[in-house]
């Protein structure tokens, strides 16, 4: 288990910016977790932790009493600490095996709790019918809760397969060196 942070860049301080990892393999354990969480908010000023995934939080898929537990936990940390976690929850296979619409919050696995104790319910979808070169889009950011303002916006996302980004703007990403948004033209690997 390493329990160092690491950031992404070198010219963030301390008290602005920089990702840090608290790289676990295997199920971690949440209280541990939360002691961590708590010395990078004190120490580093993190304000945003995602967890990925509950069931990487050693409950059993099928103990819907420990995952309620564990988002009221969350819930509880989140207030007292004035931050954001983002946690990373399956959805259920459909029962006809039909993906070709997004899920809903209720199709979460597991705890009805998850969705009903979290702030904002965001879906992501990825869209398997999309070539990835036509107009649909090749995933969708749905937002199926949001507690504050009740707006609950859809953004339709394409992906860019030069840098391996999904954007709002067809055909366009974010340069990695400069920031900036630049034109991406590119051909289908089907066209001749």
């Amino acid at each position: 288990m390493n329990i160092n942070g690491e950031r992404c860049t070198e010219e963030n301080g301390n008290e602005s910016g920089g990702l840090w990892i608290y790289d676990v393999n295997g199920a971690a354990s949440l209280e541990r977790m939360l002691n961590v969480f708590k010395y990078a908010k004190q120490r580093y000023n993190c304000r945003h932790f995602v967890i990925d995934s509950l069931m990487m939080l050693g409950v059993a898929e099928s103990d819907v009493d420990r995952q309620k537990k564990i988002a009221e936990m969350l819930r509880d940390f989140k207030s007292q600490n004035n931050i954001h976690i983002h946690l990373v929850a399956h959805p259920r296979k459909p029962d006809n095996g039909d993906e070709s619409k997004p899920p809903n919050k209720h199709d979460v696995r597991g705890s009805a709790g998850i969705t009903d104790l979290a702030d904002n319910v965001l879906v992501v979808w990825r869209n398997g019918e999309a070539t990835g070169y036509g107009a649909d889009p090749d995933a969708k950011l749905i937002c199926q809760k949001q507690r504050d303002s009740g707006y609950q916006p859809v953004v339709n996302l394409f992906f860019d397969r030069e840098s391996c980004q999904y954007h709002e703007r067809e055909r366009e990403a974010i340069s990695m060196i400069t920031g900036e948004r630049v034109r991406v033209d590119f051909k289908s690997p089907y066209a001749r």
